[in-house]
C-alpha cells in the first residue's frame, strides 16, 4: 500500500540480483528470494497466504500526535490488480480506484450531494495496481509482471539488523524495505517518491499477520498514520465495484 499510500525497462520477469553480504570476516551469498520467504513466514502459513483472493482493510487516520482527526479509511484489494481507496474526512469522502486497466478520482460533499470526478493519469494507475498486486502477493511475483529484486546489504533498524532489500518495477516505481534478519517483519518501507512508511504492531485476520499502524514521513516529517482496526479476508467483492461510477 501507498505512504499515507531513475526509469528503468525490465526485459526479464522476476529476475533477482544476487549479493555478498559480509558478517565479521565470512562472506555469504544472500540471494533477495530467502529474505521474501523469511518476510512470507512471518507472515503466515504459505497455503494461507496463497488462499488470499481480497483483502479489506478498514482504519481510522491520526495526525502527528497519534490523535484521532475524524478521518476514517477504507481499502478494498482484489486480485490480480483492483483497489478502491476511500478517504473521509469530515464531510469530504476521497476514493482513488483503478480497476486493473484504468482509474478515477472522486471527491464528495456528503452534505450538500455534490461530486467531481477525474480521470487517474496512466502513472498513477500503475502505481495503485502495483500496490495491490504487492499487497495480495505478500512480497512474492507470480512471474506474470516485470520486476527486479536487489539486495543491498544490511542495515540497523531501531538496533536490530535487518535486511535491506529494493523491489524495482517498470515505469520508475520501486519499493525499497527493511526486513528484520530474525523474524522476517517489515519494518520499513520506502517509495519511489522519497515516502517513509513505518510499520507498527500487528492485526490478524485468519493466522495472517498484518501492520496494525502504518506512520508516514516524508523528508524526515511526520505526514500522519493509519490505524487499521480491522482486516478482512476473502470477502466476496463484485469486479464491478472497481468500475467508474454512474453520476
Amino acid at each position: 500500500m501507498r505512504g499515507w499510500f531513475h526509469r528503468f525497462v525490465f526485459l526479464t520477469i522476476g529476475s533477482v540480483s544476487i549479493a555478498y553480504s559480509v558478517l565479521g570476516q565470512e562472506k555469504i551469498i544472500v540471494n533477495p528470494e530467502t529474505i521474501i520467504d523469511l518476510a512470507r513466514n512471518y507472515y503466515g502459513r504459505e497455503e494461507a497466504l496463497q488462499a488470499v483472493q481480497t483483502i479489506y482493510y478498514e482504519g481510522e487516520i491520526l495526525d502527528p500526535k497519534g490523535e484521532r482527526k475524524n478521518g476514517l479509511v477504507r481499502i478494498f484489494l482484489k486480485k490480480p490488480y483492483f483497489q478502491r481507496m476511500e478517504i473521509q474526512m469530515g464531510r469530504i469522502v476521497t476514493v482513488h480506484c483503478v480497476n486493473g486497466i484504468e482509474g478515477y478520482h472522486l471527491q464528495a460533499d456528503t452534505n450538500s450531494g455534490r461530486k467531481k470526478i477525474s480521470v487517474l493519469p496512466a502513472k498513477r494507475v500503475e502505481e495503485l495496481m502495483i500496490s495491490s498486486f504487492e499487497n495480495l502477493n505478500f512480497l512474492r511475483n507470480p512471474k506474470d509482471r516485470p520486476r527486479e529484486v536487489k539486495y543491498l546489504g544490511e542495515k540497523e533498524y531501531q538496533g536490530d539488523p535487518c535486511y535491506k532489500v529494493l523491489f524495482q518495477y517498470g515505469s520508475g516505481i520501486h519499493y525499497t524495505r527493511l526486513i528484520h534478519a530474525k523474524s522476517g517483519r517489515v519494518v520499513m518501507t520506502i517509495d519511489h517518491q522519497g515516502v517513509e512508511m513505518h510499520h507498527r504492531g500487528e492485526v490478524f485476520s485468519k493466522g495472517i499477520r498484518f501492520t496494525k499502524i502504518l506512520e508516514t514521513y516524508k523528508d524526515n516529517q511526520h505526514i500522519n498514520s493509519l490505524d487499521f482496526g480491522l482486516v478482512l479476508l476473502n470477502k466476496e467483492i463484485p469486479d464491478s465495484f472497481f468500475d467508474f461510477p454512474n453520476l
